[in-house]
Formats: structure tokens, C-alpha cells, sequence
């Protein structure tokens, strides 16, 4: 039986075709393979980085001169569970009893996708309801302003804030308290316009455990320093330093 040469030829290409038509296919295979693989690794990394620090937006100017409006800061979440707070630390907590009361949510798409992308990594999500304080009473001190523009004492010291804004005092009005079990005594940096525990005690001193002490389980973190803008680069340390001659009392 005699075979036409132009069907053998054809029939030897198809041969040669299935092949690399297979090796395509594979190749494509592994290369979504890989993309796949790098992209649940990144995610994993993601996760972990976020279960350790986390990124927080400074909507208000009640930290300043510290933080500014718009400064973006890093905050380490191992506090308070694993590293202990200081006086003088810089904390961020959840809304312990609607101080953000009135404080519109924006729920733009961007906004929105900010939130899910908040949910596997350090992305700062805009609508979680967070404050940032200086941590000044630990459970158990007992914290004092005499009068407006006094300075603050804590367990009997006079403390001298060198963070606080120049353009007021340490003592926006006066209080005189004693910080329950598993709570905290937070103010701003900016005493004239932070709605703080001071703030809070100063509406009703009758319900100020309710309202002006924040619960040590609702504090998500230390911040560390300010990543963003890098002019305003710089760690947020410092303030303990004013309170090393206070005793303890908790």
C-alpha cells in the first residue's frame, strides 16, 4: 500500500503538535500554580506581620504636639498581653463607652475595600472605631489636677510632661481620681481639645467608672512610632521618662 507524501507529512507534524501543545498547557499550569502559591505565602506573611503590629490613621488633632493630623503610626499589638504598659505610653484602644459618639463613617468603595483588605494584613481600616491617649494612671494610682492650668500629679508626684502643647497646660480641668481594677487614666497630649478621660470624668464625676477609664482589655496596642509622613518620622517612646519618680500604687 502506497501512502500519499503530503499525508505522511501531515500526519508526522500532528505528531510533532499534540506534544508541544501538551507542554504548553503544562507550563501555563504551573505558572497560575506558582502565582497561587506566592500569593497564599503572601497572604500568610500578611497575617502574621498584622498579629504583631498593625497601622492606625490620625483623624484628630488631640496628640498634638506628638502625633499630627493625618500622621499614620505603627502600633505593636503584644501590648498589653506580652509586653507590659507604662506610664507615658502612647496606646491605642477600642471606643470604651461612645467617647466617638457623632463622629461620621465613611463608607466610600474605597473605604470599603480598605476594611477588607484590613482583614489579612497591616492595611489601615478607616471605619474601626480606635482612639490614641498617653497612658497616665495604671489600676490602682491615684491621679490629680488641683485646678485649670495646674500640673498633674500621680500617687502624690508633681509630673512634668515635656510632650504636652505648649499652647496649654497639663490640667484642662480639675479632677481628682483613683483608677479601678483592669483600667486605664488616658489624656491627650493636646489637654485643651481631647476628649479624654478628663473630659469624660468632667460630664458626669458620678459615672466615671463607667465613662472616663478605659478597660485594659480594650486597648489594642502600644504605638511605637510614626511611619508616615516621613517628615514627621520618629519613635513615641519617650514619655515614660516623665514619670520615673512615680511610685507605685495598683
Amino acid at each position: 500500500m502506497t501512502t500519499h507524501p503530503e499525508t505522511e507529512a501531515d500526519a508526522q507534524d500532528g505528531a510533532e503538535e499534540a506534544p508541544q501543545e501538551t507542554k504548553q498547557k503544562r507550563s501555563f499550569g504551573r505558572i497560575v500554580a506558582e502565582y497561587a502559591l506566592t500569593l497564599f505565602i503572601a497572604l500568610i506573611i500578611s497575617m502574621l506581620i498584622k498579629t504583631v503590629v498593625q497601622p492606625f490613621y490620625i483623624p484628630s488633632s488631640s496628640m498634638v504636639p506628638t502625633l499630627q493630623v493625618k500622621d499614620q503610626i505603627l502600633v505593636s499589638r503584644l501590648s498589653p498581653e506580652y509586653i507590659k504598659l507604662q506610664r507615658g505610653d502612647v496606646v491605642v484602644f477600642e471606643d470604651p463607652d461612645d467617647w466617638l459618639e457623632g463622629v461620621p463613617v465613611s463608607h466610600s468603595f474605597g473605604a470599603r475595600l480598605a476594611k477588607l483588605l484590613s482583614y489579612v494584613g497591616p492595611v489601615i481600616d478607616p471605619s474601626n472605631p480606635h482612639l490614641v491617649k498617653r497612658l497616665i494612671g495604671l489600676p490602682g494610682d491615684h491621679v490629680v489636677c488641683r485646678e485649670r492650668g495646674a500640673e498633674l500629679e500621680v500617687n502624690g508626684v508633681v509630673v512634668h510632661e515635656p510632650y504636652i502643647n505648649p499652647d496649654g497646660s497639663a490640667c484642662a480641668r480639675p479632677f481628682d481620681v483613683v483608677v479601678p481594677a483592669d483600667h486605664l487614666w488616658v489624656m491627650g497630649d493636646n489637654r485643651y481639645g481631647s476628649a479624654d478621660s478628663s473630659y469624660h470624668y468632667a460630664q458626669d464625676p458620678r459615672e466615671a467608672a463607667r465613662h472616663a477609664f478605659v478597660p485594659i482589655g480594650k486597648v489594642s496596642g502600644r504605638a511605637e512610632l510614626v511611619m508616615w509622613p516621613i517628615s514627621n518620622w520618629r519613635l513615641l517612646n519617650q514619655g515614660r521618662e516623665a514619670f520615673v519618680g512615680v511610685p507605685n500604687r495598683g
